[in-house]
């Protein structure tokens, strides 16, 4: 009774001697899972990120009181309706930057690197500078596409399919404690890293900035017709206070560079990549080779010794 009992139990000391019986099968698994590992760590390309920190600016103070004065219901029988400064301009800010028509706006500022960096990278030279592009997607003398293309692709990546890439490269969150905006670029070039990421701050705040004017603009020129055709007095009065507004607005807008994000801490070019971490890697490799190969002894012994077994009990 109780042999059949411990039948069903794994005894470790048949394990041990099985393992033994085929450890030189492990030594060897261990020996090519490693030569794999190290194969894969230095075949995987380096990785720099240029990271910044970032700041929302807030609306002006200006806009604030005459909203909390009461003008904003005076703007709304002129037609105008005061932008609230209870919006979160980090937010905004984000949203815009993974936003698919400020990729389009940075494609046309400079499509010739910043696309085919994006999505024809084969390799970086780190003593040059210089990136090497894939041959068979992109030829770097004629400066022309040529990969190969399926369904509704165009031969020039479109700006909707080269997105994706820039949103795999691109890492920005806010910090819910500070309120600050962290974004980073990951790249295999750490000067095209740092130089992409310059443009996304600098272009977010000029569209934001421009923005700003020409929605001014328009309400001055709205506001001008409306204190020409009317005769009330009163409301003439609280015509030219919106009147002020907008131009403090336009001031404030032209004199401030870094309109909706002020920079904390700049982009750099990063001289340390994040990853691969290659020993890391090698580690991972040597132990899922040493697990597998431990997991199909057992099961090959296993599957072996109750094969034996059945043909013993049929033949007698």
């Amino acid at each position: 009774m109780n042999h059949h009992e411990n039948e069903g139990f794994i005894n470790l000391g048949d394990v041990l001697s099985v393992l033994l019986n085929y450890k030189k099968i492990i030594l060897l698994s261990i020996l090519l899972s490693a030569l794999v590992s190290v194969f894969v760590a230095k075949s995987t390309p380096n990785i720099y990120r240029s990271s910044a920190l970032l700041e929302p600016q807030q609306e002006n103070q200006t806009q604030n009181s005459f909203s909390s004065s009461g003008m904003s219901s005076l703007a709304a029988v002129a037609g105008i309706q005061l932008p609230s400064a209870s919006g979160d301009r980090g937010l905004y800010a984000i949203e815009t930057i993974k936003s698919k028509l400020f990729f389009k706006h940075l494609l046309q500022i400079d499509s010739e690197i910043i696309l085919p960096s994006l999505m024809a990278i084969d390799s970086y030279n780190i003593v040059t500078n210089t990136i090497t592009y894939d041959k068979k997607i992109y030829d770097q003398k004629s400066q022309k596409w040529i990969r190969s293309v399926k369904g509704n692709q165009k031969k020039v990546p479109s700006y909707i399919e080269a997105h994706d890439y820039f949103l795999s490269i691109l890492e920005i969150f806010k910090d819910k404690k500070t309120g600050y905006v962290y974004i980073a670029i990951d790249h295999q070039s750490p000067v095209f890293a740092e130089y992409i990421l310059k443009l996304i701050i600098s272009e977010v705040n000029t569209i934001s900035r421009e923005k700003e004017i020409k929605e001014s603009s328009d309400a001055i020129d709205y506001l001008s017709l409306k204190q020409y055709s009317t005769n009330v007095t009163s409301l003439k009065s609280s015509i030219n206070k919106l009147i002020e507004q907008q131009l403090q607005k336009q001031m404030i807008s032209n004199i401030k560079e870094e309109f909706l994000l002020k920079t904390i801490d700049p982009p750099i070019i990063p001289e340390v990549r994040v990853r691969p971490n290659r020993v890391f890697i090698c580690i991972i490799g040597v132990f899922f080779g040493f697990i597998l190969s431990v997991f199909s002894i057992l099961v090959y012994s296993l599957v072996t010794k109750n094969f034996f077994k059945q043909n013993l009990t049929r033949s007698s």
